[in-house]
């Protein structure tokens, strides 16, 4: 529930202390903004009291219309501290002193003047969610009605929207800062194996923490509501069609080559493809970028040419595996064309990013642009990462660690943890 930002502590702290015909006078030079925020904020039954006596207010408000009144301005200061830059309300029509209103107004009519007005601009400020509808119905466990079909004359109807409204976006935004803070911790267990997909050098960096700062402060910075106020934080983050924190290329390509020397025990695949994927590799070892080997190593101390000596790995290898195609959908019903692939050149990637030999060496995905929420409306690039996203790179660096203890022979000299810590 929002939470809204009281005023007047003093004056509602000492008004019950002052005498009846006291509080008139100061009623007398409130506007009826000042006094509806003044019940609303402190709900005091004596000050509500001296409003309905009041020698004019008493004239526009009867004890049950001003408790109608409050419900409605009750709803309004909730919507407007939503707004943390400017969260005050703003009435014009009611920003008048008692005596102007019974002028301008007469007594048979104020009241639904008053509850007219004020429900206009309840009905208002909720009509700027409508562009987030999209967003918001993927958090929504009650379905969003649009604002048409709204009776904007029944302040608990409109209470019962603005709750599943504000519900919605505090949990889009509780998740986002938890995805930072997870992002984050991703960086600083792994600094050697992971970067951002913003680094597109593959050289690692010598002080990351630079990039753990930024996440943990966008995270920190993140409020729980920021549609009425119009400011987004980390947006350049999710703004991202894949997902921010991905391994160096280098790690996916020891991976790749101890896969193909020791595949899944599980992996069916013929002679044929078998002995095709080992000549392929054979022509373009000296292409992947490794660095060379210290020693000379023959082809005599390596397995016989087309060998596969199956292994038993993790579970998890078939979920890391089926995943490197492309990414997981960030919602239900995400278009297949705005789903980014994960891993090119590799027997594992998508029919339309395969690729072997050459200088077509498997990498991760990397766009060639950034995305500029400048350019973006205001309504997109706010969708969180994928969960699955999350737990394929959580398996994937598992079975990375998995290869790094591995004591099976790579070479004559080596085993093939030693030469994962040797290439990455």
């Amino acid at each position: 529930m929002t939470i809204s930002n009281k005023r007047y502590h003093a004056v509602a702290h000492r008004l019950p202390r002052l005498p009846r015909e006291l509080v008139h006078g100061v009623l007398d030079d409130l506007p009826l903004t000042k006094v509806l925020e003044l019940i609303c904020n402190h709900n005091i039954p004596y000050v509500e009291q001296c409003v309905t006596t009041h020698i004019s207010y008493g004239k526009l408000l009867s004890g049950d219309q001003l408790q109608i009144l409050k419900k409605w301005f009750a709803l309004y200061l909730r919507v407007c501290s939503a707004r943390r830059s400017d969260p005050h309300p703003k009435v014009r029509v009611l920003n008048k002193e008692a005596h102007i209103l019974l002028e301008e107004f007469a007594d048979e009519t104020a009241f639904r003047v008053f509850e007219k007005t004020i429900a206009s601009q309840v009905f208002t400020e909720m009509l700027l969610y409508k562009p987030f509808f999209p967003v918001l119905r993927r958090f929504s466990k009650v379905s969003i009605p649009e604002p048409e079909f709204w009776d904007g004359s029944s302040v608990d109807y409109l209470e019962q929207i603005y709750d599943i409204l504000d519900a919605n976006e505090v949990a889009l935004n509780t998740l986002k800062v938890n995805q930072l803070m997870r992002m984050a911790d991703f960086l600083e267990r792994f600094p050697t194996l992971l970067r951002t997909c913003r680094d597109k050098l593959q050289e690692t960096k010598r002080n990351p923490k630079h990039r753990i700062d930024y996440l943990r402060v966008q995270a920190s910075r993140m409020p729980v509501r920021q549609i009425l106020d119009n400011q987004w934080v980390g947006r350049s983050i999710f703004a991202h069609t894949q997902f921010y924190i991905l391994p160096y290329d280098r790690v996916l390509r020891v991976f790749l080559k101890i896969l193909q020397r020791y595949p899944p025990s599980n992996d069916t695949k013929s002679d044929s493809e078998t002995k095709k994927e080992e000549d392929d590799d054979d022509d373009d070892e000296d292409n992947d970028g490794e660095p060379k080997y210290e020693f000379k190593l023959t082809k005599k101390v390596k397995p016989e040419k087309g060998r596969r000596v199956p292994h038993e790995y993790p579970g998890i290898i078939t979920f890391v595996l089926e995943g490197m195609a492309l990414h997981s959908p960030r919602y239900p019903g995400e278009p297949p064309a705005k789903v980014s692939p994960r891993v090119l050149h590799s027997k594992y990637s998508h029919p339309s990013h395969k690729g072997r030999g050459g200088v077509l060496q498997p990498t991760f995905f990397v766009p060639d642009d950034f995305p500029n929420p400048k350019n973006m409306k205001k309504w997109e690039g706010l969708d969180p990462m994928a969960e699955k996203d999350f737990e394929w790179l959580e398996a994937f660096l598992s079975i990375c660690e998995y290869m790094s203890r591995m004591q099976v022979p790579w070479s004559q000299t080596q085993t093939v943890g030693q030469h994962w810590h040797a290439h990455v």
